[in-house]
């Protein structure tokens, strides 16, 4: 069992920490609010009450309908949802559970039995007409078909950040095999220096705590981070950033 020293601010300590401009005056005025706060044990069973509680919360989730278990701050969620924005819903509440280091989601899809489902072929016409609609991707590239359910999405686009993921209704799970390849030639020290430009002009990251790592296109973001909002921030700054073609994110939420 893991016990997760958290830190509750003081409101002098949190405003002297986000008041100033600079990114390393704020790292150092963060670490003053830290020291002057009170220091907070969360455990593992704390933790996965917090997560079914909001889980309970949010009308957008069945939670009776999903399982929490917690492993040294690390929570896996099992079970089904309804849709996509269920699932999505789910993971967002777990990880922003005060303690939460990382979430697992083994989630698989289960329509609501009121909800008709529609065949096959009139999934793949939805799908098909959802692509069409995206005005910054060129769908003509893209091939999409559906079996059982489930949707699977061929072809290629230009940036890591246009592989689709599409809420239907009748799709119980999306294989994406989009394959990314970006317009131009851009090289990997270019592309880690527009990410960590990206992450310097971020109020929500200190870049010293990211490691950026290109290899042919595919970004590695490494180090350890606050927040969650951090994380996210980091990891955006990499999804939109010209000729990266995949992402693999190893930071990790924690004091």
């Amino acid at each position: 069992m893991r016990r997760v020293l958290l830190v509750r601010l003081t409101y002098r300590g949190a405003r002297r920490a986000f008041s100033r401009g600079g990114r390393r005056e704020r790292s150092e005025t963060l670490e003053e609010a830290m020291a002057v706060g009170d220091m907070v044990a969360v455990t593992d069973e704390q933790i996965k009450t917090n997560v079914v509680n909001r889980l309970y919360w949010d009308g957008r989730v069945d939670a009776s309908e999903v399982a929490v278990a917690v492993d040294s701050g690390t929570v896996t969620l099992h079970g089904s949802v309804a849709s996509t924005l269920a699932c999505q819903a789910a993971v967002s509440d777990a990880r922003n559970v005060a303690g939460v280091a990382s979430v697992t989601n083994e989630l698989g899809m289960r329509p609501l039995p009121s909800v008709p489902i529609p065949p096959d072929a009139e999934v793949e016409d939805n799908a098909r007409a959802v692509l069409r609609w995206a005005p910054d991707i060129d769908t003509s590239t893209i091939e999409a078909s559906v079996t059982a359910g489930q949707l699977t999405l061929k072809g290629t686009v230009d940036a890591f950040w246009k592989k689709v993921h599409t809420e239907l209704t009748g799709v119980v799970e999306v294989q994406n095999q989009l394959t990314v390849v970006p317009a131009g030639d851009v090289m990997d020290q270019n592309i880690a220096e527009d990410i960590m430009a990206e992450q310097e002009r971020s109020t929500l990251v200190n870049a010293d705590d990211i490691t950026v790592r290109v290899d042919n296109g595919t970004v590695t973001l490494s180090g350890s981070v606050p927040l969650w909002s951090a994380r996210h921030a980091a990891y955006e700054a990499a999804l939109y950033t010209a000729g990266v073609t995949n992402i693999f994110d190893h930071m990790v939420v924690g004091p």
